[in-house]
């Protein structure tokens, strides 16, 4: 996931805006479905980190 948001950073300089999905996507070399299940895990991952530490 951090790698995701490196590469992402990457771009936003390199194309001064944000990129879509299929330009991340090919950025990773993956495709926009592979991306938004590793986003998904990795927000449900921060939020079962979250809610562990709040017990």
């Amino acid at each position: 996931m951090l790698a995701l948001e490196q590469q992402k950073n990457f771009l936003v300089q390199r194309l001064k805006r944000s990129p879509n999905g299929s330009e991340l996507s090919a950025e990773v070399n993956k495709t926009e479905a592979e991306l938004t299940q590793i986003l998904e895990q990795g927000q449900l991952a921060k939020h079962l980190i979250i809610t562990a530490s709040l017990r």
